[in-house]
């Protein structure tokens, strides 16, 4: 662990809370042979819930997000995410595949670039009646994701150099065995994240990686391996989960407690999710928004009460 030295300081923009509203883009977003993805774009508004833009802090950063594989049905199970960051001054668009039960990450990773090319294509057009014209500083965007969309947003980031940050929840990784439990059982993961791990190299952008130690579908030990093969500006956290639910236990912390754990039955840590999302928030905010108060909270004073206190098990950063 080191005190961060950022290798480039990201330059302020004015603190403030906005109001957001919603609409979905139901599979509109092209995804080639995969057939569409699915959205919900989240932007700041000149009411709470309405769809008038509020253009007064303009252009916004982008944040493209994707939740992983579910077996049951496909849906938007980031929801927290669009919400709280759009009240933060961001455009986020929490996605999801046409199909959710492929294991393969090469569908959600061309679902990122696909969805980042949808998005800043509504910098100059409308979807529908939907005017989110003009919101997008196409400098500033964050690719991120939960398991599957965790570790494509990895993979996407290593090929794309508009992605200038990067968020990755409990990414499946390579080095898993064969026989880990949760849905990668009976596959192989060393051959199935292989392009991911060859792409990690090349990311020369901000990294997070969020890990929770009850995740017994994505054991965190794992995931160092993506981490460890970050060049730059990279921070691993493990979040303490008292969650010891059956099969996946920690690995829906992660998600909207309406989406994969109440539709299934997983139970969540409420405590652990509310670390995860203010680790996450803090650090787009700080990277694309150049926020100081964010970075006391990812690195600095407030990351250090967390370990201290039991709600990090692990908090290691080179950035």
């Amino acid at each position: 662990m080191s005190t961060p030295t950022p290798t480039s300081t990201p330059t302020p923009t004015p603190s403030k809370t906005y109001k957001y509203g919603s609409f979905s883009a139901s599979s509109a977003i092209p995804n080639g042979t995969w057939g569409s993805c699915t959205a919900t774009v989240y932007f700041p508004t000149t009411t709470q819930g309405g769809l008038t833009k509020d253009t007064s802090g303009a252009p916004y950063p982008l944040v493209v997000l994707f939740n992983g594989y579910n077996p049951v049905m496909s849906m938007n199970m980031l929801t927290w995410a669009g919400a709280q960051l759009a009240a933060k001054g961001f455009v986020v668009a929490t996605c999801y595949p046409s199909d959710s039960s492929l294991l393969d990450p090469a569908q959600w990773k061309d679902g990122i670039l696909n969805t980042i090319n949808w998005m800043l294509a509504r910098n100059t057009s409308n979807y529908l009646a939907y005017n989110i014209q003009g919101m997008m500083d196409t400098g500033r965007i964050a690719a991120g994701g939960h398991s599957q969309g965790g570790v494509a947003a990895l993979w996407a980031a290593g090929l794309d150099a508009r992605i200038k940050c990067v968020l990755s929840m409990a990414p499946p990784s390579p080095s898993m065995p064969i026989a880990t439990s949760g849905y990668f059982a009976g596959n192989d993961p060393a051959i199935t994240f292989a392009p991911v791990i060859a792409a990690v190299p090349d990311i020369t952008r901000p990294t997070m990686i969020i890990c929770d130690d009850k995740d017994t579908c994505v054991p965190p030990v794992y995931d160092l391996t993506y981490y460890d093969a970050l060049p730059v500006s990279r921070e691993i956290i493990t979040v303490h989960s008292t969650n010891t639910g059956a099969n996946v236990a920690g690995h829906v912390d992660y998600l909207d407690n309406i989406s994969l754990g109440g539709l299934m039955g997983y139970p969540q840590d409420t405590n652990a999710r509310a670390v995860i999302q203010n680790y996450a928030v803090n650090w787009l905010s700080y990277w694309l928004q150049g926020n100081p108060a964010a970075y006391e909270a990812i690195c600095g004073a407030g990351a250090q009460a967390d370990l201290a206190s039991g709600k990090l098990v692990q908090l290691d950063f080179e950035v």
